[in-house]
C-alpha cells in the first residue's frame, strides 16, 4: 500500500518531491467553481481557460499578475477559491516551482484518466471477452511506444477512442 510506502520514499529517492496533477487540481476548481456561474457556462469556461494560465505561469510575478486580472473580471468567491487552492498547492502544481523537476513534459495525469475511462467503457459492454480487452490494451500500449519517438502524446488517445467505439 501507498500509504506504508510513501514515507520511506525520501530514503530512496532522496530528491524526489510530490507533484500534483493540473488535471485534477482543474477539475476540483470547475467543480467547487461551477455555482458562481449558474446559467453562464461560457463565463465558467473561460474563467477556467484563465485558472489553466495560472497553473502554466512561470514565475511568481507573472502569477500575482494572472490573479490579480482575475479578481477583477470575476466573481469574489470563485477567485477566492482559486486563491485558496493556489497558496496551498503551487509549489505542487505551478509550472513556475514545477518546471525544476523531470515529469517527462506530462504534468497531468489525463492520458492515463482517458485511458482508464476508455477501458472501463470497454468492459461495462456485456459482451466483452478477455481477448477484446488484451486486444484494446496492446493497441493503446504500441501506439503510446510509437508516439514517445515522435514526441506526440494525445494519438494514444485517439487510437483508444476508436477501439472503444468498436
Amino acid at each position: 500500500k501507498l500509504t506504508v510506502v510513501l514515507p520511506y520514499a525520501p530514503l530512496w529517492l532522496p530528491g524526489a518531491t510530490t507533484l500534483l496533477c493540473t488535471w485534477h487540481i482543474r477539475t476540483n476548481v470547475d467543480t467547487a467553481t461551477a455555482k458562481s456561474f449558474l446559467g453562464q457556462r461560457s463565463e465558467h469556461e473561460e474563467f477556467l481557460r484563465e485558472f489553466a494560465a495560472c497553473l502554466r505561469a512561470t514565475s511568481l510575478t507573472q502569477l500575482i499578475g494572472l490573479l490579480a486580472e482575475m479578481d477583477e473580471k470575476w466573481p469574489a468567491k470563485a477567485v477566492k477559491y482559486v486563491r485558496d487552492t493556489l497558496e496551498e498547492e503551487r509549489e505542487k502544481c505551478v509550472a513556475a516551482w514545477t518546471q525544476k523537476y523531470f515529469t517527462g513534459g506530462l504534468p497531468t495525469t489525463a492520458g492515463a484518466e482517458f485511458t482508464h475511462s476508455v477501458l472501463k467503457r470497454i468492459t461495462d459492454k456485456r459482451r466483452t471477452s478477455w481477448l477484446n480487452i488484451v486486444n484494446a490494451v496492446s493497441a493503446m500500449w504500441n501506439e503510446m511506444v510509437a508516439n514517445l519517438g515522435r514526441g506526440g502524446r494525445r494519438d494514444h488517445q485517439q487510437v483508444a477512442v476508436g477501439i472503444a467505439v468498436k
